[in-house]
């Protein structure tokens, strides 16, 4: 049976998404763009508590439907670049949307429900333990809030883990969504994971939740530091440890960038290996060449 690298798997997806980094850029160019378009413009209307016109709000509301949408043709352009190589339209797929985007984000917005609702239904008894005030008396008892982040952290990747394990069959659908091959049912996708479940999660774990979670922590501590010391009347600047709104707001989002990128070259690697590795009765859709018509 084949089992599939994790280390390998984890370390080829960073690879190549570095090594392609002038394509990552192209393909992000307009989310970029549309996102200091709005830092700019939330940035006025914060300054001296200005109240935003409705017209402008709902013109900001069309704008953030707009950058989701960009999120999405960012993250399918990801997985057809991996899996059939550079689009030659360059940032034209992104600003054009196709059957695929639709279909791409229908899948997403299903998962994300599957996902929420398995998630409420595990954090039942993390309620409960709220209810009963189980993290004040380990704080209490330990008297250490760093370990008391520990133990949420850890209930959280459990959580996280047990949720990916039921739905990582049906994330495979997403490469073939984006390489507009047709969908296989749950049965023949259960049968390609099959034996790797854990594997695959484990490739999740290793190259996507644990190194952006700690870059989402080391964000919120810098974002700390640099509102502890404004409120104590010290500049930013002088300590050298602070960044300013807008800066912070550049790097989340292009953390958030690098996330997506890694993340879609993860699974279009791992379908790939499977398809390419795992005997199933009926072959798998063959993956369309770059020349194909879009």
């Amino acid at each position: 049976m084949y089992k599939l690298p994790v280390i390998q798997t984890v370390i080829d997806a960073y690879r190549f998404t570095f090594g392609q980094w002038r394509w990552v850029l192209a393909y992000a160019a307009p989310l970029l763009i549309l996102i200091v378009l709005l830092a700019l413009v939330g940035a006025y209307f914060s300054a001296d508590n200005r109240d935003m016109p409705g017209p402008v709000f709902a013109l900001f509301a069309i704008v953030v439907v707009g950058g989701l949408a960009l999120a999405v043709g960012f993250a399918v352009a990801m997985h057809r670049h991996y899996l059939i190589g550079p689009d030659p339209r360059g940032i034209k797929t992104i600003l054009t949307w196709q059957r695929r985007h639709w279909r791409f984000l229908g899948g997403a917005i299903l998962i994300s429900i599957a996902m929420g609702l398995l998630s409420a239904l595990f954090l039942v008894p993390i309620f409960a333990a709220f209810a009963l005030n189980l993290p004040g008396i380990i704080n209490a008892t330990f008297n250490n809030l760093l370990l008391s982040g520990l133990i949420n952290s850890v209930i959280g990747l459990a959580i996280w883990s047990l949720v990916f394990m039921i739905v990582c069959s049906s994330l495979l659908k997403f490469p073939l969504r984006a390489i507009e091959a047709p969908d296989e049912d749950f049965e023949t996708t259960d049968r390609l994971v099959h034996g790797n479940i854990r594997r695959m999660t484990a490739v999740f774990i290793l190259g996507d939740f644990i190194p952006f979670t700690i870059f989402d922590y080391a964000l919120s501590a810098w974002w700390g530091v640099s509102a502890g010391a404004q409120t104590l009347g010290v500049e930013p600047a002088s300590i050298g440890l602070a960044l300013s709104e807008q800066i912070f707001t550049v790097v989340y989002v292009l953390g958030g960038l690098l996330w997506l990128a890694v993340t879609a070259v993860m699974l279009s690697m791992i379908y790939k290996q499977l398809s390419e590795n795992v005997t199933l009765p009926e072959k798998l859709p063959a993956m369309p060449s770059a020349s194909d018509p879009a």
